[in-house]
């Protein structure tokens, strides 16, 4: 492992290590270096440490129980001294903690995380409620212990920028992958033909995530609480991966023409686990890539009739035919009336898209080592 010769426990507070310090920290408890291994490949730092649980590390880092619950027993303990010494600091200056309930929960400052623990727990037993910033999953690529923690943000929404550098949609989603199977497809795959087409119909990349707060609606539905934020991290439940696989076959009864494009551009649904302390049920967030390469949609226009469940005659039923494009971070129809600027704009976009798959491989050599250190897993 590259610079890993620091073999001592690192001395800063834990939530400020970063992954090599985990490391360093792990090693000095005695893990077995494969493991330390994979928690280093995984990227897990100071912040993600505080957040895992066994499970997650049974399933993920396919570790055995015992040295998952050495790991966590031993971060437990790592968080305990630090945690008396500020109450132990807040009672010599004096303050006083005050509590609304017997049943809420006490929040408690460690470093600049939110650390809360739950009165009614076991002593030690901490979970974290960050609202820091993260970044995506590293786009069109399946790496295998990738993972986001509940309550960090990803960027926000976003419009094209240069065509190759990916836009984003958030959907929580939360209701609607409750629904049964018929219901949930449906729903599911009108969200990601809508925005596949107008990614496809704008030349950009693009990536729709769902199981991320993304409108008013969406904070509306986690009780109204004005804290969350635009691309906060919540997950969704997925009972069958096959049910959100399976909607891309509406692609066949949704597109007239071309249809093998869009098969070509949109990318399976990828299943990124929500690691949370909090609860024991696992969650993702789902998501699904679009690229728009130049030799498939060149000199092409998309259109596509969205499915819908009617609910009265219970069936399936598919909405009028339209050409969407990405307008800014949403995805619109394009009115009749706009057709002579959109038309030629199409010829635009081709060659600006023609030029950017051109120059995508061309990077600053720092970059293309720190990106090939991140998707090598």
């Amino acid at each position: 492992m590259a610079g890993c010769n620091n073999a001592d426990k690192p001395e800063e507070p834990p939530d400020k290590w970063n992954d090599l310090q985990v490391s360093a920290w792990l090693r000095s408890i005695g893990v077995n270096e494969n493991y330390i291994e994979e928690i280093y490949k995984a990227e897990v730092d100071g912040k993600i440490l505080l957040c895992l649980n066994q499970d997650h590390l049974m399933s993920s880092i396919s570790m055995k129980s015992g040295p998952a619950f050495f790991i966590i027993q031993k971060r437990n303990e790592l968080l305990s001294p630090q945690q008396k010494r500020k109450e132990k600091n807040k009672q010599n200056e004096g303050t006083k903690t005050s509590t609304k309930s017997k049943d809420s929960s006490e929040q408690k400052s460690f470093g600049d995380q939110a650390v809360v623990k739950d009165i009614q727990s076991a002593p030690g037993q901490f979970s974290l409620i960050s609202k820091d910033d993260c970044k995506p999953r590293p786009f069109d690529q399946d790496v295998i212990y990738f993972s986001y923690v509940k309550h960090r943000v990803l960027p926000p929404a976003s419009g094209a920028f240069n065509l190759i550098q990916p836009c984003h949609e958030h959907k929580l989603f939360a209701a609607d992958a409750l629904l049964d199977s018929t219901r949930l497809q449906v729903k599911f795959a009108r969200e990601v033909l809508k925005f596949a087409i107008g990614c496809m119909n704008f030349r950009t990349n693009g990536t729709i995530h769902f199981g991320v707060i993304g409108s008013k609606e969406d904070v509306d539905y986690v009780h109204g609480d004005t804290d969350y934020k635009h691309g906060e991290i919540i997950g969704i439940p997925v009972q069958n991966k096959d049910i959100f696989l399976g909607a891309l076959k509406y692609i066949d009864r949704s597109v007239s023409s071309d249809k093998e494009h869009v098969c070509k551009c949109v990318r399976s649904p990828r299943f990124v686990e929500v690691m949370d302390q909090e609860k024991n049920d696992k969650t993702y967030v789902v998501e699904v890539d679009i690229i728009p390469s130049i030799h498939i949609v060149e000199g092409k226009v998309y259109s596509v009739k969205l499915p819908n469940f009617k609910e009265s005659t219970n069936k399936v039923k598919f909405a009028k035919e339209l050409i969407l494009q990405r307008v800014g971070s949403k995805t619109k129809p394009v009115r009749v009336k706009n057709f002579g600027n959109f038309f030629p704009m199409v010829k635009v976009r081709d060659s600006q898209r023609k030029e950017a798959e051109k120059n995508q491989f061309f990077c600053a050599p720092g970059l293309c080592q720190n990106l090939g250190r991140k998707l090598t897993m």
